[in-house]
């Protein structure tokens, strides 16, 4: 998918693979006062839930991506990440025929944009990062007390972020992407 995403969409899937965000209304919402470079986080203010609103660690490649496209478009041209080309006051809304697009040109089975969530939940898991930070990093709420009683500082969050990072760094190393595009899920 990466290798067909040209334009925003590259560092949209990037953002949503290596963060949990959901697409709609946390990713393509966020500004660039949301991001901050220098301590590897990006700050969710706006999601569905009240435990949406959070800070989640960005891994290198995200933060290299995102340092891209800001000298690409910047905040002199939007505050807004991912704006709307013909009104940059207004931020992306969906992205279904872009996303649709790069999925025929990936030769990708027809599935969401969403679903870039569940991968990064999977790969979380996968990584050995404890349901409960998972759950945390993602914006869920729960009703546990670990939910209640268990906090993550931004350390602890970033420890996560290397996790994941080396995990798919590890898988990238045997998949052999030069052959039929994959999907991980």
């Amino acid at each position: 998918m990466l290798s067909v995403a040209n334009g925003y969409l590259h560092p949209l899937i990037l953002l949503l693979l290596d963060t949990g965000l959901r697409p709609n209304t946390e990713a393509l919402a966020l500004k660039w006062r949301d991001i901050d470079f220098e301590r590897g986080m990006v700050t969710v203010v706006s999601s569905k839930t009240p435990a949406g609103l959070r800070t989640v660690p960005m891994t290198s490649r995200l933060k290299a991506e995102l340092s891209r496209w800001k000298k690409l478009t910047g905040p002199e041209n939007s505050e807004f990440v991912f704006f709307y080309p013909r009104n940059p006051a207004k931020h992306l809304l969906q992205v279904r025929k872009t996303w649709a697009r790069a999925l025929k040109d990936a030769n990708v089975a027809k599935r969401r944009l969403y679903d870039c969530r569940s991968t990064f939940c999977s790969r979380m898991y996968a990584a050995g990062i404890q349901q409960f930070l998972v759950e945390l990093l993602m914006g869920h709420a729960g009703n546990s007390l670990v939910h209640t009683y268990a906090k993550a500082d931004d350390d602890f969050k970033r420890d996560a972020a290397a996790k994941l990072e080396a995990f798919i760094a590890s898988k990238n190393a045997i998949l052999d992407t030069s052959t039929t595009p994959a999907w991980v899920n």
